[in-house]
C-alpha cells in the first residue's frame, strides 16, 4: 500500500463522559493507489505530551499486543487465564 504523507492535528477537547481535558491527535493519510482517506484518532489525558511522542507510544503499544498474541499462539496459550484466588 502506498500512502501519501499524512498530516496531523492536535488539540485538547472535553468529552461528556470524562471529567478531564483530553489531548487528541488526528492523523489523516491518503492511499495513492485508491485515493481512499484513512483517519486515526489517538487520545491521551496527558496534555503536555507532544503529538509525535503520543504516536510513538501507540505504535509501541500495538507492537507489544501483537507480540503477546503471537507468543500465545506459538506456545498454545489461547485459553490462558489468570485467576486470583481469595
Amino acid at each position: 500500500m502506498i500512502v501519501a504523507d499524512g498530516f496531523f492535528k492536535s488539540c485538547a477537547v472535553w468529552h461528556k463522559n470524562f471529567p478531564m481535558l483530553l489531548s487528541v491527535v488526528i492523523i489523516v493519510k491518503t492511499n495513492l493507489k485508491t485515493g481512499k482517506i484513512a483517519k486515526v484518532l489517538l487520545f491521551s489525558n496527558d496534555l503536555k505530551l507532544a503529538y509525535d511522542t503520543l504516536i510513538d507510544y501507540y505504535q509501541l503499544r500495538f507492537q507489544i499486543e501483537f507480540n503477546f498474541r503471537d507468543a500465545k499462539q506459538y506456545w498454545g496459550l489461547e485459553d490462558f487465564m489468570n485467576i486470583k484466588e481469595i
